[in-house]
């Protein structure tokens, strides 16, 4: 290995042939493509672009950026009945009708849902609504590793764990 504290005049075509050999080392070592330069690789620049699901509120909009960002963790806090749940499924309810392949994974632990709520109430389609509970005694961390596990397949389109 190159002794780094060595001070080498380069190129940047030279560096950029080394960071590509780099960078193909570590994606057919991981048999996916982890590592690369952004402006060379179209598929890591989409990693990096955000992309939003859209809520009802243009407010929330507004200063979320577009929504609940994809593929990332997004967490709802306030008072208790502030309609945390509801935005939650009006979310879900609207991105259902306007995508018919969305697909919503809810982890329950406060028992606020109730069929007709969920179904007659704010239109969701049960079928690509995916319930989990999670068992109480010491279930925080399970229940993340549960959601974890889910999320991994990708066939979310939003998760909400409670």
């Amino acid at each position: 290995m190159a002794d780094l504290n060595v001070k080498q005049k380069m190129s940047l075509t030279e560096k950029f042939k080394i960071l590509d050999k780099v960078s193909d080392s570590f994606n057919q070592k991981a048999g996916k493509k982890i590592a690369g330069r952004i402006g060379k690789d179209e598929e890591l620049l989409d990693r990096l672009t955000i992309k939003f699901i859209p809520t009802p509120s243009s407010n929330i909009n507004a200063v979320m950026g577009g929504g609940f960002p994809r593929r990332r963790t997004t967490i709802i806090a306030g008072k208790p009945d502030s309609g945390k749940t509801s935005m939650a499924l009006e979310t879900i309810a609207k991105n259902m009708k306007k995508d018919p392949s969305f697909v919503a994974g809810w982890l329950e632990s406060e028992e606020s849902l109730e069929k007709n709520y969920l179904c007659e109430t704010f239109g969701i389609d049960s079928n690509r609504f995916f319930y989990m509970e999670h068992e109480r005694e010491g279930a925080g961390e399970r229940a993340l590793d549960q959601v974890e596990s889910i999320m991994a397949t990708g066939t979310y389109s939003l998760c909400r764990p409670k």
